[in-house]
């Protein structure tokens, strides 16, 4: 197998050579060393595309075990003899590459929608559960540059805020096992796809080409297809550049509020033990700025484990709403949130608890 990077043995690699560096591995590196993950076990999200493709061959390039990288497929079904191909190259490329690979076929009972965020939900759910039961550190996804560009433009039209306009996190902590987080990691997210694709041409690498992209059925595909081919004749290339810049003020914005917020909860908040309640003064989330208000809120449901996805500005709104009223007031008042989850405030204090069905 031709690596396109000099001087690296099977296990045990020495590295990069500085003398022919290869500029994609130079930049994988940069973004995710290999000292941060080489002692823990990474399970890689591969699907055959370009970018899961060519993130799986730079793991196994700088992964001095390769025991330790785990490969998870997840087969939705929905493309007949295409999904069931997909399937069978990722195997086989994983046999070729030396690395353990797991594939998963999605029930028909999850696929309650087909959507675009209905399907990436249940390959998460999969990546967590896979993780744990292997006790995986660092879950790998090959999201680029390309990928964030369209994760802007969806979040600007739908009204997102600072956070929203920050586009995919590079790393979050997804969850926790053993007293350890998993974290999420897309090292490639600074990479445009078609250098992507063009890398693994040169170095003679195979990939699948999913026939959906094509298509324009989701918003994604659409801004995919339309949308950005004219924003390029419109305003040639260097609009990406803008926008991309834009991203990181957004990201240190909401970075820098995160910061305060966790501050602030070391300081104030309880939380009872291993029991799914976490107690607040109410005061401490009125005496801020709503945007770091809402950075505590995030973080205690990160820190339990508790589910966003169905929250909408909707949600957040009348969350807003519901503690100003209840500073307004001193009966004791309450919300339940999607999630199973309850607000309650009583003498000046927010209670955040998981409803149980006992």
């Amino acid at each position: 197998m031709s690596t396109g990077v000099e001087n690296m043995t099977r296990n045990g690699r020495s590295g990069l050579s500085l003398e022919d560096p290869d500029p994609l591995a130079l930049a994988f590196e940069e973004r995710w060393p290999c000292s941060e993950w080489a002692d823990d076990v990474v399970l890689v999200g591969v699907s055959g595309g370009v970018d899961s493709v060519a993130l799986l061959e730079l793991i196994v390039r700088f992964a001095p075990d390769l025991d330790r990288v785990k490969v998870l497929h997840c087969n939705h079904g929905l493309r007949g003899e295409e999904s069931e191909g997909d399937e069978s190259f990722v195997i086989e490329h994983c046999l070729d590459r030396g690395v353990e690979c797991l594939s998963i076929r999605v029930h028909a009972s999850e696929l309650v929608s087909t959507s675009e965020d209905a399907l990436r939900r249940i390959r998460s759910r999969h990546y967590i559960e896979t993780a744990k039961q292997l006790g995986a550190r660092w879950i790998a996804l090959g999201h680029h540059r390309d990928d964030n560009l369209e994760t802007f433009f969806l979040r600007l039209f739908r009204g997102s805020g600072p956070r929203g306009l920050a586009g995919i996190p590079e790393r979050r902590a997804v969850s926790k096992a053993n007293h350890r987080p998993i974290e999420l990691v897309r090292p490639l997210l600074s990479v445009p796809k078609k250098d992507l694709q063009e890398w693994l041409i040169h170095q003679g690498i195979p990939f699948r080409e999913d026939s959906s992209n094509r298509l324009a059925p989701y918003q994604r595909n659409r801004l995919r297809n339309e949308l950005i081919p004219v924003l390029d004749n419109l305003y040639g290339p260097g609009w990406r550049k803008h926008v991309l810049q834009l991203m990181g003020s957004m990201s240190q914005q909401t970075e820098e509020q995160a910061a305060k917020a966790r501050s602030i909860l070391d300081r104030c908040c309880k939380g009872e033990g291993e029991t799914e309640r976490v107690e607040i003064p109410l005061n401490t989330l009125l005496g801020e700025e709503w945007d770091v208000s809402r950075e505590m809120i995030l973080a205690i449901w990160h820190d339990k484990g508790w589910s966003l996805r169905p929250w909408t500005k909707k949600h957040w709104d009348r969350l807003q709403a519901f503690f100003l009223d209840a500073s307004r007031t001193t009966h004791p008042r309450r919300l339940d949130l999607p999630g199973k989850i309850r607000l309650l405030v009583r003498r000046g204090n927010v209670y955040f608890e998981r409803i149980t069905d006992s």
